[in-house]
């Protein structure tokens, strides 16, 4: 195979993750991020093949890349720079497999507690929710799930009309990840938000039973979960913060350890399969689930 360097072969790399390993398009891009990356490290030592990649090269560029950055970026980085040597033996331009000689970064379990919205940035959220188009309307219903009940991304987008039960005033999560179901209260705002929503902003007509459809295209599709995650970071933009739908989780769960719920509670709320998982915010009562969620109703 002939000879060549690292920043030649990024579309290689790219066909690589997509054939050979299966991966997401979603997940692409941060691959090819470090991959470009490491790259122009490559290039400024004048390592014009890739023959020529070491470990020492390696964890030269490790130090440089993740140094001031979080545990969690460590990790990732990590992870994708042995993806790109496990690549490189697997098309033959190293003859050993040097991702399974690196030694792995430390993580200490539940050393970091994530960041949530405060109190504050919570209050200017709900002053910035808009009614006056459809979109609007969408974005104010699928803004009110985040902040109220913390779920996660594919769970809001994958929300159907069978999972709303407008005579008990419940909501069903049903696609959650690895947990059973779980029946949430409609809390006024989202009870007024989602019925206003059905029966004036939902488009007519539409075959899918998904909650959330486009609005002006013709073929009324449901949304996908990049485009509800375009919603939430251009609501968020508007509001001059930053973060994602997952921050929201962390918000919730925030306020649920300040009210004194149960670590049991959290973690059914929050669908973890793991208590460990849970255990990063602290130790927290599903029964207090509603007194909480009723505080920020108060905000609406």
């Amino acid at each position: 195979m002939k000879d060549k360097p690292l920043s030649w072969m990024e579309s290689e790399y790219k066909q690589y993750l997509l054939e050979v390993r299966a991966m997401s398009e979603r997940s692409l891009p941060n691959h090819l991020k470090i991959f470009r990356r490491f790259a122009r490290f490559l290039a400024e030592k004048r390592v014009w093949s890739a023959r020529r990649v070491s470990l020492n090269l390696v964890y030269e560029f490790l130090e440089g890349c993740v140094r001031g950055k979080s545990r969690r970026y460590a990790k990732t980085t990590h992870y994708i720079i042995r993806s790109i040597l496990r690549f490189l033996h697997f098309t033959g331009r190293l003859e050993k497999d040097l991702s399974s000689e690196m030694m792995a970064p430390c993580m200490w379990r539940l050393a970091d507690i994530p960041k949530s919205f405060s109190d504050k940035e919570l209050t200017h959220m709900l002053s910035n929710l808009g009614a006056e188009s459809s979109y609007d309307h969408r974005e104010r219903l699928i803004m009110l799930l985040f902040i109220c009940y913390g779920l996660r991304l594919g769970e809001v987008t994958r929300i159907n009309l069978e999972a709303i039960d407008l005579s008990r005033k419940t909501i069903t999560v049903h696609e959650r990840k690895n947990v059973e179901p779980l029946v949430l209260p409609l809390l006024p705002a989202v009870e007024e938000a989602l019925g206003g929503y059905l029966k004036h902003f939902r488009p007519p007509g539409v075959s899918t039973k998904r909650l959330f459809v486009t609005i002006k295209h013709r073929s009324r599709a449901p949304l996908t979960e990049d485009a509800v995650h375009h919603i939430v970071k251009k609501f968020l933009r508007r509001c001059g913060l930053q973060g994602s739908a997952v921050k929201f989780r962390h918000t919730l769960a925030t306020h649920l350890i300040n009210s004194g719920v149960r670590l049991e509670a959290i973690q059914a709320v929050l669908g973890h399969r793991r208590s460990e998982s849970t255990r990063v915010y602290a130790k927290v009562h599903w029964e207090a689930l509603r007194e909480v969620a009723e505080n920020y109703s108060l905000l609406l």
